[in-house]
């Protein structure tokens, strides 16, 4: 970098007053290269900062008509495939003609047709004899032919015409002195313009020139005799990474810190490498913007880079963006291609909505109606997919608004109606089975502009990007493809944009492509993703135009063979003018696939120069480097400076110490999970990467929880941390078992809709002092299990009618043994689904114990409430099997609570009545109608009841949540590959089961 300067400063010393103009491979390279130049104290009056193409496109557009117009390659790709079609249509293809017109196959094609025309070359230039084959020359003749005609037909310019149309006027060009950088490849069309623009009198600055590697043809090293070069500051030994025994030690200097700031490790996986870069930077206190970081392949490290910069809130810039698909925008646009490649299925939308990147907005947008409550409503909804489907869902909600339904689900109906389904039945599929491609861009285009979450910068400039491009494609000719094709080359305009363009920035990290680094002045350089798989990388001919008929038509051509030397030189180049401090990492084991990776090549070469360097004489090999390297670094931080947040912390301790790492977790004299965190915020407060690592259980405001989670924490306490402080839940697939017609959970529901139905309608009967026997009793409980059943029909369909069918007559076995189970309960039904705490026009929430810190609330829903002359009896429905509730057991050790929660709750609900049994009812063929009663009225059994609440609520305020001491609480667990019980050591475990033995003993 330092030779760079200085070339550029004497070049400012010869010309200090003159118009100059600094020709960059890019705006970003230059304004690095120039902040760079202005951060060392050099006077860079009247510099400029371009781009050949900037300039070339500023010449040719005043001599532009008003009519004409320099399109993007995404419009003149689209023109090309029109023609592409056309004329495979018209049968004039010969040797293409059996070849898919993919999206693919037209990229390939323009890229030939581009490096032609900025080669100079013409159609005519198209000789049969140096290609492979006659008939490839005629189409390729062809379809360029016709290529041009299209553009001039639609008065449009593609980047070889507007060089073209520059050269021309060269004389327009701006009067300055021209300055670029010898590195800089250019095409002959691009040359030309440079030589005329500067009259042949352009400055150009030598960047280094690497040893032992041939220097890339088209760079205007070529035209610089290597002798010549005059050499401004010390040689940088990785000038000769590739000529190790020509490095002229004699000449460096001894106090070079280079040997001893080359550092390298690897990962399991690249989320491990992204993290082990910033273990290092925390590490060693870097200040962030002395920080550049470095890949061969954008995707995925910006990607992974901006997850967990954002999630540690650390501020980052990158130079090259990042993919668009990680915006909501981005991930929108590809969710609706899926949604429409599988006949809009709702499994492809649902998660849209829920996850708030398909969110109305604008007109769009209806007040309280949220993307989340329009997303369970679809996911509850009957559709499969189909838009018929869809329509029918909504025709049956909209006659039912006449009935008495919530204000919200009216609200979301209408939206569904007027909104959503509006749009979605003009989607323009033909009846061939095509679709006219500008409809369906337009189509597209409707639900970006219209329903794309814009939460920050990124995603608003993605949404813009996106529309921008659509809105340029759809007003172009239409025409016809199948539905697929359409889709692919949807997916292909968009799949490469990106967002987040940066140059560095004071006070932030950055990441580029390592091509970028040979501008950049950071003293902390990070090299990403160094496997072989990744670097050099494969080569891969373009399948138009192969090597050796580039090689025959035109050398200067760039062929497959000649990217592999020159990504070795410009990675090489880089290395050279970095500063002080290089560090290399790559991914050792592929997470996803499951396979093993080796370092690049290059590592070795660094390697073997690092040792040169230290006097060292050893014959390197890779499994010596990867031995140097260290343990590889994975999700276990390798020692306490790799612990970058609370999850590494505990990591760390418990691969150390497994013991005192258990022991601390629930040591009842010490320990609380809040407590260590307390401690652990304090003594990570100077360190440089800040996080926030509280965990939170109420402590102020009142805590509310229902049966089932106080059953889950005295089960298992480890599983209500997972669950409900966590926020842990196993993921729930979207698609239908198509050997049933209703899930568990669904037949459930069905089942006591119901039973409700029925006990209200026998309650008020009995109330009014009418008998019922038992035929009247049959008859109307069938009558309303088919109603019920009927409604859930015309909401739900099946994949095959005989599933309705059979569970039908599943049915109809299982109301006739809840008959049976109804002759024994005793009493008459009084009340049904009884609800408190669930909002709405439920009762309040019931008090159920208070501490010092916070009062607990029980909700929940009282399935049937008989009344005896005795008193109250509660009963809830079970539709399973009776597995362990059979015993005489009342409370199970903690497991089994809701019996005496309901029970307590039912007489402050009606202070006025007293509950003398609480239990269980299982009116199923399954279940055998059997009846479980528990009896609350007795006095050891209250005591008992507050025994184990007093224990829980003592654990969950202290933040105990300990693993259960049972296996058999394992049995149907959904946590199982989380939890890693068998990896407990035995004293842990011991200490488990005697902080449980108390509420254990507790039948």
């Amino acid at each position: 970098m330092n030779d760079i300067k200085q070339q550029l400063e004497e070049i400012m010393n010869c010309y200090p007053y003159e118009e100059k103009i600094l020709i960059a491979p890019s705006y970003a390279a230059g304004r690095m290269l120039l902040e760079s130049c202005v951060n060392a104290g050099m006077q860079t009056i009247n510099l400029k900062i371009s781009t050949l193409l900037s300039i070339a496109e500023s010449i040719a557009g005043r001599k532009l008509s008003m009519d004409e117009k320099i399109v993007s390659s995404a419009i003149s790709r689209e023109i090309l495939f029109k023609v592409i079609m056309d004329i495979k249509a018209e049968g004039r293809l010969e040797y293409f003609n059996n070849i898919k017109i993919s999206s693919g196959f037209c990229q390939a094609f323009y890229q030939t047709i581009m490096e032609l025309k900025m080669a100079a070359k013409k159609t005519q230039d198209i000789d049969h004899a140096k290609l492979v084959n006659h008939n490839k020359a005629h189409d390729i003749k062809i379809i360029w032919q016709g290529y041009d005609r299209a553009m001039k037909g639609y008065k449009f310019l593609d980047k070889g015409d507007v060089y073209k149309l520059a050269i021309a006027n060269y004389s327009r060009a701006p009067k300055a002195i021209y300055i670029t950088l010898s590195n800089i490849k250019m095409s002959k069309l691009e040359k030309s313009l440079y030589l005329a623009i500067s009259n042949g009198m352009g400055s150009v600055i030598e960047m280094n020139r690497p040893s032992g590697l041939v220097v890339p043809e088209n760079t205007l090293h070529m035209d610089i005799d290597a002798n010549k070069i005059k050499r401004r500051s010390k040689i940088n030994p990785m000038l000769y990474l590739y000529d190790i025994k020509s490095l002229p030690l004699v000449q460096l200097d001894t106090k070079h810190p280079l040997a001893e700031n080359i550092n390298m490790f690897r990962a399991q996986g690249e989320i491990n490498e992204v993290r082990g870069v910033l273990f290092d930077i925390k590490m060693k206190g870097i200040n962030f913007d002395q920080v550049a970081i470095y890949y061969i392949d954008k995707d995925p490290y910006a990607h992974l880079f901006y997850n967990l910069c954002q999630g540690h809130d650390i501020p980052i810039t990158f130079g090259q963006g990042f993919n668009i698909s990680y915006t909501n925008p981005g991930s929108l646009f590809k969710t609706i291609l899926r949604w429409i490649e599988d006949d809009f299925s709702v499994k492809e939308i649902v998660p849209a909505f829920i996850n708030g990147i398909l969110r109305p907005t604008g007109d769009m947008a209806i007040d309280g109606i949220s993307s989340n409550l329009i997303g369970n409503t679809l996911r509850d909804s009957s559709v499969i997919r189909g838009i018929s489907q869809y329509r029918q869902m909504v025709t049956r909600r909209l006659n039912e608004l006449e009935t008495e339904v919530k204000e919200y689900q009216k609200a979301v109906t209408i939206w569904l109606d007027e909104i959503f389904l509006k749009h979605l039945e003009r989607f323009p599929m033909r009846e061939d089975g095509a679709v006219n491609f500008s409809k369906l861009v337009k189509w597209v285009h409707y639900w970006i502009e219209n329903f794309s979450a814009v939460i920050n910068r990124y995603d608003a400039e993605a949404k813009s990007g996106i529309s921008d491009s659509l809105k340029l494609i759809e007003d172009l000719p239409s025409y016809n493809i199948s539905l697929r094709d359409a889709l692919s080359r949807l997916e292909d305009y968009i799949s490469g944009m990106s967002v987040g363009f940066s140059i560095p920035e004071p006070g932030k990290l950055h990441i580029d492509h390592y091509s970028n680094g040979i501008y950049m002045d950071r003293a902390h350089n990070y090299f990403v993703g160094l496997s072989s798989n990744n670097f050099p990388g494969k080569t891969i001919e373009n399948p138009v135009l192969l090597d050796i008929e580039r090689r025959r038509l035109d050398p200067s051509l760039e062929r497959a063979r000649d990217s592999y030397r020159e990504k070795i030189y410009t990675f090489t180049q880089t290395l050279s003018t970095a500063k002080t401090y290089l560090n290399f990492s790559y991914c050792a084991f592929d997470i996803l696939d499951g396979t093993e990776n080796i370092p690049a090549p290059i590592l070795l070469q660094i390697a073997r120069l690092k040792d040169r360097l230290c006097n060292n004489d050893r014959e390197l090999n890779y499994k010596k480097l990867c031995k140097d390297m260290g343990k590889i670094k994975g999700f276990i931080p390798i020692d306490r400076s790799g612990v970058l947040n609370r999850l590494d912390w505990w990591l760390w301790h418990i691969d150390n110490n497994p013991s005192w790492a258990y022991n601390n977790f629930i040591d009842t004299t010490d320990i609380s999970i809040a407590k260590t965190y307390e401690r652990f915020i304090d003594s990570l407060k100077k360190e440089y990467i800040e996080i926030d690592y509280g965990i939170g259980t109420h402590k102020e405001s009142d805590v509310f929880l229902s049966s089932t989670q106080l059953e889950r924490l005295g089960t298992c306490p480890y599983s209500y941390f997972l669950v409900y402080i966590l926020g842990i839940r196993p993921l729930e697939p979207l698609e239908r078992d198509i050997d049933r017609w209703l899930d568990p959970l669904e037949k459930g529901t069905l089942y006591h809709t119901i039973y409700d139905i029925y006990s209200e309608y026998v309650a008020e009967l009995t109330k009014e002092g009418k008998t019922i026997d038992d035929e009247k009793r049959r008859k109307l409980l069938f009558a309303i299990a088919q109603k019920v059943v009927a409604e859930k029909e015309r909401e739900q369909a099946a994949e095959d009618r005989w599933l309705i069918d059979r569970f039908k007559v599943e049915l109809s076995q299982d109301l006739e043994v809840f008959l049976d189970t109804e002759r024994e309960m005793p009493g008459r039904p009084i009340g049904t689904e009884l609800s408190f705490g669930m909002g709405g026009e439920s009762k309040p929430a019931i008090l159920i114990w208070e501490t010092k810190k916070q009062g607990y609330y029980l909700r929940g829903r009282i399935d049937r409430v008989n009344e005896t002359e005795d008193g109250l009896h509660i009963w809830d429905y079970k539709t399973g099997s009776t597995y362990n509730y059979e015993d005489d057991e009342s409370f199970k050790g903690g497991r089994q609570l809701q019996h005496a929660l309901y029970a307590a709750a039912l007489e402050k609900l009606w202070p006025d009545k007293k509950v003398i049994n609480s239990g269980y009812l299982f009116p199923t063929v399954r279940g055998k109608g059997t009846i479980i009663m528990r009896y609350p009225q007795d006095a050891e059994y209250i005591k008992n009841h507050n025994k184990i609440l007093s224990f829980l609520i003592k654990n969950f305020e202290e933040g105990k949540f300990m693993l259960t001491d049972n296996d058999k609480d394992c049995t149907f667990c959904d946590y199982k590959e989380v939890c890693n019980k068998d990896l407990i050591p035995e004293d842990v475990s011991k200490k488990f089961k005697e902080l449980l033995k108390e509420m254990r003993g507790i039948k």
